[in-house]
């Protein structure tokens, strides 16, 4: 199975166990902009414009939810982020 084969079972999942995580993007002051913009469409189904916004709020607020789902694939994205030297967890 591929990895976005599994990504789209997950995501199907309907079980309720498995919905309702976050990943939190928390500021970033190590990083441009530009970068954090980038790791975001590189990990995160979402184009530059949603990538923008949710850099922008993470950086006025001190962290974002960045994506909503399935734990499983919210432990992926946050290491994805976490590869790219960016602050990720996730949470309920």
């Amino acid at each position: 199975m591929t990895m976005e084969q599994l990504l789209e079972r997950l995501e199907t999942t309907e079980s309720t166990t498995l919905t309702g995580w976050n990943v939190l993007l928390w500021n970033d002051n190590h990083h441009s902009m530009d970068y954090v913009v980038l790791a975001l469409v590189r990990t995160l189904p979402v184009d530059a414009e949603q990538a923008d916004s949710i850099m922008l709020d993470a950086h006025s607020h001190g962290k974002t939810v960045a994506w909503s789902g399935a734990k499983e694939i919210a432990e992926l994205y946050r290491n994805r982020l976490e590869g790219y030297g960016l602050g990720a967890t996730i949470s309920r």
